[in-house]
């Protein structure tokens, strides 16, 4: 019986969450563009120093066409895991919603699964996606993984 009395608790407080602002929103966009670009320059110089190491090891180095390559699918790999990696292990937050006091949940209000998170930052890569939010009120990285970002 206590099982059922708490879970009906979660559920009530769930329904009383409140959707973050298009400010809040704007913001959040802003603050993880910044914390993307901090993390992508830390990947890039790790990367970057193996890549040299190997080249001092081996006496091989890429062609600039194969590195140009090579380090943009790796932008595109640290944007995944920047997103992905910090709304699942910081239960919905990235640098930019811990600054709003937001974070991102599913769309009954409970926490984002793993594969939540990461379809939220696949769908990212439309274009235009952060330019809805300012027209329909909520981004398609929200409406089509069934999420939403609620204040804390």
């Amino acid at each position: 019986m206590e099982t059922e009395e708490s879970l009906l608790t979660e559920i009530l407080i769930d329904n009383d969450l409140i959707d973050a602002t298009p400010g809040q929103r704007f913001v959040n966009m802003l603050l993880d563009l910044i914390g993307f670009y901090i993390f992508s320059f830390v990947v890039g110089i790790i990367v970057g120093i193996g890549i040299r190491f190997m080249a001092i090891y081996n006496h091989e180095v890429m062609s600039s066409g194969s590195l140009q390559i090579f380090f943009f699918v790796m932008g595109l790999i640290s944007y995944l895991l920047y997103y992905t990696l910090l709304e699942k292990i910081a239960n919905g937050k990235t640098l930019g919603k811990l600054v709003t006091k937001t974070r991102a949940v599913r769309y009954d209000g409970t926490k984002l699964t793993f594969k939540n998170a990461f379809l939220r930052s696949l769908v990212r890569f439309v274009p235009l996606d952060g330019l809805v939010l300012l027209f329909s009120g909520a981004p398609w990285h929200d409406e089509w993984t069934n999420t939403r970002v609620v204040k804390d």
